[in-house]
């Protein structure tokens, strides 16, 4: 039941990646200010509400679930949400799965196997940095 959960979480989270990332600051803009408040049914857009207004609120029932990441979920995560991640990409290597990531600023693209936690690698190009990955996940499994 907790895999299902953290699956659905993920999914969302790819879904709001696909609708959002390439959009230009202006449309995000304005699609966010153009969304309703919506608590106690209050309908207005959010960009004729006072400043200070509370536009977020918790639910009474607190009807929250607790749940412990892997490592393999941690490192998803925590490149998802990296604000100097350009873009990600997922690739199969070795019926591994391991993601491809850009970075503002590095001229290198990182190549991270999240489910060999600490396998990671790096290249100039997209297929550099798959070979380079596969040597890694290679010699982490020799480890093993």
């Amino acid at each position: 039941m907790l895999f299902c959960k953290i699956r659905i979480f993920f999914e969302i989270i790819d879904d709001v990646i696909d609708k959002f990332s390439l959009k230009e600051l202006k449309e995000l803009l304005e699609y966010v200010y153009n969304f309703p408040r919506g608590i106690r049914k209050d309908v207005r857009k959010i960009c004729f509400l006072p400043i200070g207004t509370i536009i977020l609120a918790r639910p009474i029932e607190k009807n929250y679930v607790d749940f412990v990441l892997s490592d393999e979920d941690y490192l998803r995560l925590s490149i998802y949400f990296d604000p100097d991640v350009l873009w990600i990409k997922t690739v199969r290597v070795l019926e591994t799965e391991f993601l491809l990531v850009k970075y503002k600023g590095d001229r290198f693209i990182s190549a991270f196997a999240p489910s060999r936690f600490g396998c990671v690698s790096q290249g100039e190009t997209e297929e550099e940095a798959i070979r380079n990955i596969k040597e890694a996940i290679l010699l982490y499994d020799e480890q093993k």
